[in-house]
């Protein structure tokens, strides 16, 4: 009976545990009502850590909802990125080409057009 009790506590304490990391990830996560600034922060937090799954589906999140905007041209650029540095190049060579096309005039062009060139040589067989 004691065992019984024992493993109980225990197992609660592990939900209890799991839920508060749960919930503490949550928080990082783009929430419904963020500003485009805190949404893009939140974004550049994840990709700052290299953590680029989760900066892509954040950047992605920022594309959506940040369309012509400063926000939306570096969050583009930073979804390539983000799939770039995940090792995803045909994902980063598409947003790549998304960027050129979107935004045939900005500094950043050459180094998408570049990177694109790069993802599509790192794909190619040996």
């Amino acid at each position: 009976m004691h065992k019984l009790s024992t493993l109980t506590f225990k197992f609660s304490c592990l939900l209890l545990a799991l839920f508060v990391f749960a919930s503490c990830k949550n928080s990082d996560l783009i929430q419904r009502g963020d500003s485009l600034e805190v949404a893009f922060n939140k974004a550049m937090a994840f990709y700052e850590k290299g953590d680029y799954t989760e900066a892509s589906e954040a950047f992605e999140t920022v594309v959506q909802i940040a369309r012509g905007t400063e926000y939306g041209q570096d969050a583009q650029f930073y979804l390539a990125e983000s799939y770039y540095n995940d090792g995803r190049y045909l994902l980063a060579a598409s947003e790549y080409e998304r960027f050129i096309s979107l935004f045939p005039r900005v500094e950043r062009r050459q180094e998408a057009q570049f990177k694109e060139a790069y993802c599509y040589y790192k794909l190619s067989p040996r």
